[in-house]
């Protein structure tokens, strides 16, 4: 077993992939510890729970979140159907199969570990989902949708899995899994083409240094499009058990710490895209200084002239089309929040 995982990994299209994937774990992992070590949820707890909630429900926070979440859906579709026939682009067959293998897999484990992780409530998913089914709960109009599965739909068995209305969030949530494991292998193969070329002569630098960069570009911005279409989604979650509330200063409260989410949902997301794209960054810049050194540019000043700008332009602090991919989600949760707060 572990020698075929290990044949598997000599793909280097493979590789790349499921490294660049991993780095998007990363930022979430700190944030759940992060909030553990330094956030008390149990007084915050208390209050959730004390509080009443009218059952004259508003409506129109719920249809805002069911229809943007479908927006999500159908973009991270798109996207997903993009990187999917993009990915096997140029592969032989055996690697195609070996890698479609590995990526749905990866995929399902990710899936997997995201609700048995929930199972444990840590303090990022109470304050992310927890504390809205409490309210919820004590509502007449979410009685049918939160019904226990299967308890509550198959009287019979006496096991709890999970609400049924968490089944749409979940959804949302697979999908945008679905886009980064995808996006991660496409990007993955990309690599693999531009990296792993043997020769590369003087005449082919600028088409190869112009190329890289438009496919590193698209790949920013395709995901920056999911981040941001899933942080407005977040923030409309966060905010369907609000109108749930009468008493103006409870009402306040629940609605910061639901913007306040919102908003760490949106810089979390922000990171995410950072860091993944990392690696590809890394391995792009790399490959691009080591074709450099090994051609003769010095007969050439315009040339050296050339690389020396494009090459100093070409890193992640100047590049503005890059900025704003990685900042479109932070900034979106800002705004989504702002708005948010006028339509309640």
């Amino acid at each position: 077993m572990l020698n075929k995982l290990l044949r598997l990994f000599s793909f280097k299209q493979l590789k790349y992939g499921v490294i660049t994937a991993i780095f998007g774990l990363i930022p979430v992992t700190f944030v759940i510890i992060l909030f553990e070590l330094f956030i008390d949820i149990s007084p915050y707890n208390h209050q959730i729970n004390l509080l009443n909630v009218s059952q004259n429900y508003d409506i129109k926070m719920l249809v805002y979140y069911i229809v943007s979440g479908l927006s999500h859906i159908i973009i991270c579709g798109i996207i997903v159907g993009h990187f999917f026939l993009k990915s096997g682009e140029n592969a032989p067959t055996f690697k195609l199969k070996s890698i479609q293998k590995v990526r749905f897999s990866l995929l399902i484990i990710m899936i997997l570990l995201v609700y048995f992780l929930d199972k444990f409530h840590f303090n990022l998913a109470y304050l992310s989902h927890d504390r809205l089914y409490i309210l919820m709960e004590k509502s007449d109009f979410f009685i049918n949708i939160l019904k226990v599965f299967p308890r509550d739909v198959l009287h019979f068995v006496d096991l709890d899995l999970f609400y049924t209305f968490s089944l749409f969030p979940f959804v949302l949530i697979c999908t945008a899994l679905a886009v980064m494991i995808f996006g991660s292998f496409f990007i993955g193969g990309k690599l693999y083409e531009y990296i792993d070329l043997k020769e590369l002569s003087i005449n082919d630098i600028k088409v190869y240094i112009l190329n890289m960069k438009l496919i590193f570009k698209r790949y920013t911005q395709l995901l920056s499009f999911v981040l941001v279409s899933s942080t407005i989604a977040t923030i409309l979650f966060f905010l369907v058990p609000v109108s749930l509330l009468e008493n103006p200063i409870e009402k306040s409260n629940y609605m910061g710490v639901s913007i306040a989410m919102g908003v760490c949902w949106g810089v979390v997301f922000s990171l995410t895209l950072l860091f993944l794209c990392i690696y590809p960054y890394a391995l792009i810049h790399k490959k691009i200084k080591t074709v450099i050194q090994q051609n003769r540019i010095k007969d050439d000043p315009e040339l050296e002239k050339w690389i020396y700008e494009y090459t100093s332009y070409y890193s992640l602090m100047v590049d503005n089309t890059f900025i704003i991919s990685i900042v479109s989600p932070a900034v979106s949760s800002i705004f989504s929040a702002i708005i948010s707060g006028t339509i309640m």
